[in-house]
């Protein structure tokens, strides 16, 4: 009879289980790469197929957004790292390894293009900053473009 009892225990509590992750599934499920020709949307955010990706790890001025350089000189930030995006990717077949999906839905990842590092690419180039928030992987990258003066 005990052993019994045990096992109906372990049904129902696997039942339960059951239940709490279907009323609430996980946030994120690891998933396939997704790979293809990609679009540029901002320095940030690229289209692959119909997958709107944002690029983890990294944060770029929006596309309508102006920067105060040295000598109180303003660029168009934005563009130009839309600019540096379409630069890397144009050409190329672009594979991106999902991490997360963000606030947006849009599916967060590491990006290759050509065997390269898509994000740490546009920190390095200073058209892109480490999104400390979320990843402290390019910081490195960060603190040398600011010692080289590269972009923004």
């Amino acid at each position: 009879m005990f052993k019994s009892a045990s096992k109906f225990s372990r049904t129902v509590s696997a039942a339960a289980v059951a239940l709490v992750f279907a009323a609430n599934p996980p946030a994120f499920s690891a998933t396939t790469d997704i790979t293809g020709p990609a679009k540029v949307i901002d320095g940030d955010t690229i289209k692959v197929n119909d997958t709107r990706i944002r690029i983890h790890g990294i944060d770029a001025p929006e596309r309508k957004q102006t920067c105060m350089m040295p000598k109180n000189k303003t660029i168009r930030c934005g563009v130009i790292a839309g600019d540096a995006m379409r630069d890397l990717i144009t050409g190329t077949t672009v594979t991106c390894q999902q991490q997360d999906i963000d606030r947006y839905g849009r599916v967060v990842a590491i990006c290759y293009a050509d065997g390269f590092d898509v994000g740490q690419r546009l920190v390095q180039t200073g058209w892109a900053v480490a999104y400390r928030r979320y990843s402290k992987k390019y910081v490195t990258d960060e603190d040398m473009a600011r010692i080289n003066h590269s972009g923004i």
